[in-house]
Parts: C-alpha cells; sequence; structure tokens
C-alpha cells in the first residue's frame, strides 16, 4: 500500500484488501435532479439551507461513532442551557441549532461525494460577478481602491464565501477545467479585495495542512503558489506603484488590533464567561454581554432602521452577534458545559477529514479553524458558508469510514475508540 493518502494506488489497495467495502468516492452516485440547482442558488438565496430539515429521516446515514459524537454534543449543549439565566429559551434555542447542525450533518453523510458541492461554487462565482459588479456600479474607477461590496453580504462575508469558492474550484474533483479556472480566479480576485484577512490566512493555512498530510509535490505546488500569489497581488496593489492604494489590501499590512474591536470584545466576552462559567448567557442571548456591538434593534438587520427593539424582544438584542473567537464564543454562550460539546464536536470533524483523506475536506476544515480565531464561521445560521461547512464535515464522516471498512478496521463505540477520543 503506498504512504501517499492521495495516491490512485493507495485507494485500489484499500479496496483490493477488502472487496466488500464500500467506494470511496462513487462517481456513478447521483442526487435528486433537483438538487444541484437548488444548491447552486443558496449562495444567492441563503434561507434554503432549512431543506436540510428534511434529510434528518437519514440520520442512519450518519456513521456510528458520527451518531455517538453528535449526541454527546447535543446533550451537552441542553445540560447548559439548565445553567443559563434563562434556561427554557436557552433549550429552545440551543435545541434548534443542535438540530439544524444534525441535518446537515445528515445531508453530508447522504451525499458522501464532495463533487455534490460543485453547484455552491456556481452559486459562489455567480455571488462574487455581483460583488465586483455592485462595486464598480458604486465606485466607478475606485473600485480597486476600497472593500468588495455586495447589495446583501458585508465585505467579510464575501471574503469566506470567496476562501470557500476557491478551495472547492482549487481541490474538487471531477470539475470541468473551464469552470474550475473561471471559478477560481474569480474567487481569488474576490478574496483578495474583500481585504478579509482571516480568509486569507485561512486558505494558506487550509492549503498547507492539506500539503503536509499528503506530502505530494501537488498539494506542495497549490500551497507554494497560492502564497506567492496573495503576497505578490497584495503588494503590488497596496504599494502605489499602479497609481493608487487599495484600501482593501493596505489594511492587510495592518496585524494591529483596535482597542474598539475584537480586543474589546474579547474582553467583554470573558467577562460575561467569568459570570456565567457552567452554563453561559445562553444560544443567541450573547448580545448585551458584548456592548461594544450593541446597537438599536440588532435583531435583523433589515429591522434595524425602525429603531429600537419591543420591549419583548429587548432581550435577543444582538442575537447575531458573535465574540469573534469560536471558543470565547462557546464560554459566552454555553459555559465550560457547552463548550466541551463544541470542541469534541469540531474535534471529531478534524479526526474525519483528515482520515478521509480527501484533500478538499482537510482544506476546508484547517480554513475553517483558522478563521473561527477571529470570526465565527461555524456558527449557525449563517449566510450559508457554516451551513456548507457542517454538510462538508458529513461528507467527511463517511468517507473516513469507508476508508477504515476498506482498511479492516471494526467499527468501534466511542468510548472504546481512543482514537476519536
Amino acid at each position: 500500500m503506498s504512504d501517499d493518502p492521495f495516491s490512485t494506488n493507495a485507494h485500489q489497495s484499500d479496496h483490493t484488501s477488502n472487496p466488500t467495502s464500500e467506494p470511496i468516492s462513487n462517481p456513478t452516485a447521483r442526487g435528486p435532479s433537483w438538487l444541484a440547482p437548488v444548491t447552486a442558488l443558496i449562495p444567492i438565496i441563503p434561507p434554503l439551507y432549512f431543506l436540510s430539515f428534511a434529510s434528518l429521516t437519514f440520520w442512519r446515514k450518519v456513521p456510528e461513532l458520527g451518531r455517538q459524537v453528535f449526541w454527546i454534543f447535543a446533550v451537552l449543549q441542553m445540560v447548559a442551557a439548565l445553567f443559563t439565566p434563562d434556561p427554557m429559551w436557552s433549550l429552545i434555542f440551543g435545541g434548534f441549532r443542535a438540530l439544524l447542525i444534525g441535518a446537515l450533518l445528515c445531508t453530508g453523510s447522504f451525499l458522501k461525494d464532495t463533487k455534490f458541492l460543485q453547484p455552491i461554487l456556481i452559486g459562489e462565482t455567480i455571488t462574487m460577478l455581483i460583488s465586483f459588479t455592485t462595486t464598480a456600479m458604486r465606485h466607478g474607477w475606485d473600485t480597486f481602491s476600497v472593500r468588495l461590496e455586495h447589495p446583501i453580504y458585508i465585505s467579510v462575508s464575501l471574503g469566506i464565501m470567496a476562501m470557500l469558492g476557491f478551495l472547492i474550484a482549487l481541490l474538487g474533483e471531477k470539475i470541468d477545467s473551464r469552470l474550475r479556472w473561471a471559478a477560481m480566479l474569480i474567487n481569488f480576485f474576490a478574496l483578495i479585495f474583500s481585504g478579509t484577512r482571516s480568509a486569507l490566512g485561512a486558505v494558506i493555512a487550509g492549503l498547507l495542512l492539506v500539503a503536509l498530510i499528503s506530502k505530494t509535490p501537488r498539494a506542495w505546488k497549490h500551497f507554494t503558489a497560492t502564497t506567492v500569489s496573495i503576497f505578490s497581488i497584495s503588494w503590488l496593489f497596496s504599494s502605489g506603484l499602479l497609481g493608487f492604494v487599495s484600501a482593501s489590501l493596505g489594511r492587510l499590512t495592518d496585524a494591529g488590533l483596535d482597542p474598539k474591536g475584537r480586543l474589546e470584545v474579547w474582553r467583554e466576552a470573558w467577562h460575561s464567561f467569568t459570570l456565567h462559567p457552567i452554563g453561559g448567557v445562553g444560544t443567541y442571548q450573547i448580545g448585551p454581554s458584548i456592548p461594544s456591538m450593541l446597537f438599536p434593534c440588532k435583531i435583523f438587520p433589515p429591522i434595524e432602521p425602525f429603531g429600537p427593539c419591543p420591549i419583548w424582544l429587548e432581550k435577543f438584542n444582538g442575537a447575531w452577534n458573535i465574540a469573534h473567537n469560536v471558543v470565547l464564543h462557546a464560554l459566552t454562550e454555553t459555559g465550560v458545559i457547552g463548550t466541551i460539546g463544541w470542541l469534541m464536536l469540531l474535534g471529531f470533524f478534524g479526526w474525519s477529514a483528515i482520515r478521509s483523506k480527501n484533500p478538499l475536506l482537510i482544506g476546508l476544515f484547517g480554513s475553517f479553524m483558522l478563521v473561527n480565531l477571529v470570526d465565527n464561521p461555524t456558527l449557525l445560521p449563517s449566510p450559508h458558508v457554516a451551513e456548507v461547512f457542517y454538510v462538508a464535515m458529513g461528507m467527511a464522516m463517511v468517507q473516513a469510514e469507508q476508508v477504515q471498512s476498506a482498511r479492516g478496521i471494526a467499527r468501534q463505540p466511542i468510548f472504546a475508540s481512543k482514537e476519536a477520543l
């Protein structure tokens, strides 16, 4: 068997050793006829991802070990909710988020193959084209001097979405070469001009993780070429050699933290955690805990201009606010108890992605985890990037199990699986 986890020979050897095992990737698998167009529309019409609740009927498709980890995660969220200031709402909201995560994992486990992420690539690319068009219409010749804009999404979200699109285009399998190159270039330049530092660093980190695990020349070439391109283009547009300095790229050289920015948010989140260390303040009730981010009626952006929240909604003001760090956010919302569940779930995703030997799944996991240091791209609901992440991790769980089965490794319950623990 080859030592290269991405080599064709390694996969063939695995199947030869166990001919009854299920293929790691089934190229003939086809989803429902409506799946591709609906998936492609998700970046344009995000609420479509709520259709994933229908996938709960595929719960048995989730590998046994994955189901056990998820149940432990969900139970810890519910237990944490009992120790919050308002247990009833915390149970309702915590249960909703856990159910949505479960539905997305079911979707990924049912689809199995990363080729079903390709329609997302089309949707992301269209979204980036809309962003360039919007920015050009608003700023004309100054388009490349400002951060990328969109009628719905903010610049940070655009950067993370471009990161997602670029990784799918670069690492995805069975993609038409014309679509691959067009999507890769459009999403790459959208990533650059969004000015989202975390997303740019995350692409490099994700590709580095793939290269370190695969140890293949191709993976190192992807990492090197992407890293050199990012730094070269960033320097070119921020140096003034073109007659202007791009604001989006100029901020890439600013490594400092504004005391009124993330540093202040982190301080406030930590202070809130110290007041409610066991169960936190409750899911979607973090708003008042981060006053520096609290604005009138920030329960949902479209209704912000209409003044302060009604009295009955005040306690949920800032429901979508984030602590700009996944661990701090988990500690603030769900305390120590809930955070243990989050770390266990995310850790299991990493284990599954690496075991799957799929470069795209490994790259997505590494990139999302780096962005999690300064943002919260894995929190639900989101502009759709978190939803895609959980679908991908559902695929990773299935593919990891298939790799193990192909090698004749028996399935084990979680408490008997030292690696999973």
